[in-house]
């Protein structure tokens, strides 16, 4: 049996959580780890870990391994480098003989949408790029317009990503932890496989201009030290 590692990247006040419980309770089967940046309480079904970055820009664990479970949540930062975590995350995968990638889920916090921050866009559309889909929480009449319009803004674009609405009680989960990807990047996809402009290396938001600065940056939006 194949062992799913899922990125799970979040605006503020999403309560990820929570609904991830749900995910649990649907797929009981399965034996769930939570791992969060820093020493972060978790309050959750499952067993909990956390996990920091080496100056080599590889994962350390404090506790429980994913290695170790059938399914994993790796809740990436909003307070540091997106594309830096990705690429940790690469190198951590094609370490684990036995683990793939399950999705990369994204949590949008809806009243978010009504007083968008600056660089919005610039944000989401680095995050959809990574994203097989977006989970949209407390939608509401005052905010449903934005929703809608971000909505049609990927499919124009003809992103594969899904999206969904997630309630009190959702019954989506078999869909939305359906390891098909929908992802437009092939960071996760297997090396042999790739074009040369498929690569890791050449993926516009992880590749490096001779200066350093990388071609496309992902805005960090919601850091305390941004503020």
């Amino acid at each position: 049996m194949s062992k799913y590692l899922y990125l799970i990247i979040e605006t503020p006040e999403c309560r990820t959580l929570d609904f991830l419980d749900q995910a649990i309770e649907y797929d009981n089967l399965r034996q769930s780890v939570f791992l969060h940046s820093g020493d972060s309480r978790l309050a959750c079904r499952g067993e909990y870990s956390s996990w920091s970055l080496t100056e080599d820009n590889h994962f350390q664990f404090s506790g429980q391994c994913p290695q170790e479970y059938e399914e994993s949540f790796l809740h990436l930062s909003n307070q540091s480098c997106l594309a830096t975590q990705l690429e940790a995350v690469v190198k951590f995968i094609s370490q684990q003989s036995e683990m793939e990638i399950g999705r990369i889920l994204t949590f949008i916090h809806c009243p978010l949408l009504e007083n968008q921050p600056d660089n919005f866009f610039n944000w989401l559309d680095g995050v959809a790029h990574f994203s097989d889909c977006f989970c949209f929480v407390d939608r509401s009449n005052q905010n449903g317009s934005f929703l809608k319009e971000l909505e049609d803004r990927y499919k124009t674009l003809r992103y594969p990503l899904e999206t969904y609405q997630l309630g009190k009680k959702s019954n989506s989960w078999a869909q939305i932890l359906n390891p098909s990807p929908r992802r437009v990047s092939h960071i996760f996809d297997t090396p042999d496989l790739l074009d040369e402009e498929d690569t890791v290396e050449n993926d516009p938001f992880l590749k490096k201009l001779p200066n350093g600065i990388r071609e496309r940056t992902i805005p960090l939006l919601f850091s305390q030290e941004s503020d």
